[in-house]
C-alpha cells in the first residue's frame, strides 16, 4: 500500500466537542495537511504497517479509511490520557489533537508501529 493509495480513499473527520471546532474552524484543514506530511516521510513498510494496525488486513486496501479528530483527554493528575488509536472494524484511526507539528506526528506514529510490531494484539498504543 503506497501514500498514494492512502490519499485514494482516507476521509477526516472533526470529532472534538461542537464549541471547540466552531472557535478552531481551520483545524481539521491544518491537521490533514500535517497528517499527509507525515504519512509521506514515511517508509513504504511504515505505510504498510499502519493500514495492517489501522485495518487488521494487509492484502487489500478498504474503499475507506477513517481519521478521526478528538478532543486531548486530561486526566485528574493533569497527564493526557488520550492516544492514537484504531478501530480495525470499521477503518477508523483516532488522533488526539495533539497539537504538534508533522516530525512529531511522524515519530508518534513510528513509535506507535514499533509498540504495534511488538504487541500485535492491541490496537491502542
Amino acid at each position: 500500500m503506497s501514500f498514494d493509495d492512502f490519499r485514494k480513499v482516507v476521509v477526516f473527520r472533526d470529532q472534538r466537542e461542537e464549541a471547540v471546532r466552531l472557535s478552531d474552524a481551520g483545524r481539521l484543514a491544518a491537521f490533514e495537511a500535517m497528517f499527509w506530511e507525515s504519512l509521506a516521510s514515511l517508509s513504504e513498510l511504515e505505510l504498510l504497517q499502519l493500514a495492517e494496525f489501522w485495518t487488521a488486513n494487509i492484502t487489500a486496501m478498504p474503499t475507506s479509511l477513517y481519521v478521526n479528530l478528538v478532543d486531548v483527554e486530561v486526566n485528574d493528575a493533569g497527564g493526557v490520557t488520550s492516544v492514537i488509536s484504531a478501530r480495525t472494524c470499521t477503518n477508523e484511526l483516532t488522533v488526539p489533537n495533539y497539537r504538534i507539528e508533522a516530525p512529531e506526528l511522524t515519530e508518534r506514529l513510528q513509535l506507535l508501529l514499533q509498540a504495534y510490531d511488538a504487541l500485535p494484539q492491541f490496537d491502542t498504543i
